[in-house]
């Protein structure tokens, strides 16, 4: 009994625990073709427009951008400026 309300009372506290994903972010003004590879194995490509940011996009991936990328995790951002991708630092 006692190991059945310990188990309920941390599936209580890990599901209130924030999920860390990754943002990324279009400092550029015009659209960017934007590739993200995921851990998992799946791909997508998506279109971005100037300035605009998507929230959680995955928890560990490899973004894409022109000839450019980076390998993020957790609550970093990945930031598009010039055509390129770096990670944004301070978040």
């Amino acid at each position: 009994m006692r190991l059945q309300r310990f188990v309920i009372l941390m599936w209580g506290v890990l599901g209130a625990l924030p999920a860390w994903a990754v943002d990324i972010e279009n400092q550029d003004r015009k659209d960017t073709s934007v590739v993200i590879n995921r851990d998992d194995g799946s791909s997508e490509t998506l279109t971005m427009k100037g300035g605009q940011k998507l929230t959680d996009v995955c928890a560990s991936c490899v973004i894409l951008v022109g000839e450019s990328s980076v390998e993020v995790r957790g609550r970093d951002t990945a930031m598009i400026r010039g055509g390129k991708v770096a990670i944004k630092s301070g978040r």
